[in-house]
């Protein structure tokens, strides 16, 4: 998902010859690349989320902030607004929280409700 980062340099990267994907495949399949892989970590971390032993309320509530914050990123990437550099850089912004938020929830699920590493009977 950090792919969005790639987005603002493609300038820069492709006169100075650095081949990232961004540059390579052009803005448009990456921004479909970008949803299409949005679209699978959303579900992913829902499943982990609500799969994974008995989650508690609390933890339910808090895994919808980066859940709708991906919808509100795809919704921003399928507008096209990766060309409008204000909406750009709020775009990279929200991308880095939602793998912060989702790297700390999956940490407090697997750390304080499974403690042992296995499932609860």
């Amino acid at each position: 998902m950090i792919l969005i980062n790639e987005f603002p340099d493609e300038e820069a990267d492709r006169v100075v010859g650095k081949k990232n994907l961004v540059v390579r495949f052009g803005k448009e399949r990456m921004g479909d690349l970008y949803i299409g892989l949005s679209i699978l970590t959303g579900f992913s971390f829902i499943k982990i989320i609500w799969g994974v032993g008995h989650a508690s309320f609390w933890l339910l509530a808090l895994s919808a902030l980066p859940s709708l914050l991906i919808l509100r990123n795809l919704i921003q990437v399928w507008r096209g607004n990766y060309y409008d550099t204000k909406k750009l850089e709020l775009l990279c912004r929200n991308t880095l929280f939602v793998n912060l938020s989702m790297t700390m929830l999956l940490t407090i699920q697997q750390t304080f409700l499974h403690p042992l590493g296995g499932r609860p009977g």
